[in-house]
C-alpha cells in the first residue's frame, strides 16, 4: 500500500469514528461520546488515552514521535481528536459555566484547542492536505481566546500562513500577537512586513495582502504601539 492510499484509509477510518462520536453527542450521551473518543485514540494512534489527553503539546509531540510512527495523517488525527475532546469538555461544562472550578475547566478546554492547532500545524509541515487542515485550524482559531502564553503558537501560525503565501491570514495572527506581546516581539512583527515588501505586487495580491494594505497595516501597528493599545515601541515619542 502506498503512502497516499494509507493516508486515505486513515482519513476514512477517522470519519467512521467521528460519526460515532457525533451520534452520541447529538443524543446528549456525552459519556458514551467520551468513551468512543478514547477508543479512537487507542485504535488509531496506539496511545493511552489518559496520557494522550494529559500532555502539553511539546510532550505530546515527543510521545507521538517515539510511539506512533508519525506521518501527516498521524498529526492530523491527533489534532482532530484533541479538538473533539475540547468540544466534549465545553458541552459538559456549559450548564455550570459560572460554578466554582469553572475556570480550571476553561483552562483545559483552551489547552486542548491550542494543542489541536499545534498538531494540525505539524500535519501541514509533514505534507497533509493543506485545504483540509486549514479548514480545521480556522474553526479552532475562531473559538480560541488567545493569551500571552500562546505567543509561540501565534508565531508559528503567522509563519505557517506566510510560508503558504496566505499573507492576509498571516497578518491576522500578527495583530493578535502584537496585542499580547511585549517589546521583545516588535522586531518579529516588523520583520513580517519587511519580508513582504520585498515581494512582487502580483504575489502580494494573490496572497490577500496588496502592497497598499501592507503599508496601511504597518502604520496601524505602529499607531497601536504609540497609543498604548499594543505595548509601546521602545523609545517612541509618537512621531
Amino acid at each position: 500500500m502506498n503512502q497516499q492510499d494509507y493516508i486515505m484509509r486513515m482519513i476514512d477510518q477517522l470519519a467512521v469514528f467521528l460519526g460515532r462520536i457525533m451520534f452520541h453527542k447529538a443524543a446528549g450521551n456525552l459519556v458514551e461520546a467520551g468513551n468512543e473518543l478514547e477508543a479512537t485514540v487507542t485504535n488509531m494512534l496506539g496511545l493511552d488515552p489518559e496520557l494522550f489527553f494529559s500532555l502539553p503539546p511539546e510532550a505530546l509531540s515527543a510521545l507521538i514521535d517515539t510511539s506512533a510512527a508519525p506521518g501527516p495523517d498521524t498529526w492530523y488525527v491527533a489534532g482532530v481528536l484533541l479538538a473533539e475532546q475540547a468540544d466534549l469538555l465545553e458541552r459538559a461544562a456549559a450548564p455550570s459555566i459560572a460554578a466554582p472550578g469553572a475556570g480550571a475547566e476553561d483552562r483545559r478546554i483552551h489547552g486542548r484547542r491550542t494543542g489541536a492547532v499545534s498538531m494540525l500545524l505539524k500535519a501541514c509541515q509533514a505534507g497533509a492536505d493543506q485545504a483540509r487542515v486549514h479548514a480545521r485550524i480556522d474553526a479552532l482559531v475562531a473559538s480560541i481566546e488567545f493569551e500571552a502564553a500562546d505567543l509561540g503558537l501565534l508565531r508559528s501560525l503567522l509563519l505557517h500562513y506566510e510560508a503558504d503565501s496566505l499573507y492576509g491570514k498571516a497578518e491576522d495572527f500578527l495583530f493578535i500577537l502584537a496585542a499580547l506581546a511585549g517589546e521583545e516581539e516588535h522586531g518579529f512583527c516588523l520583520s513580517f512586513y519587511d519580508r513582504l515588501l520585498l515581494k512582487e505586487d502580483g504575489e502580494l495580491a494573490r496572497g490577500g495582502l496588496p502592497r497598499t494594505e501592507i503599508l496601511e497595516g504597518l502604520q496601524t501597528l505602529k499607531g497601536l504601539w504609540i497609543c498604548g493599545i499594543c505595548p509601546a515601541i521602545p523609545g517612541s515619542k509618537g512621531d
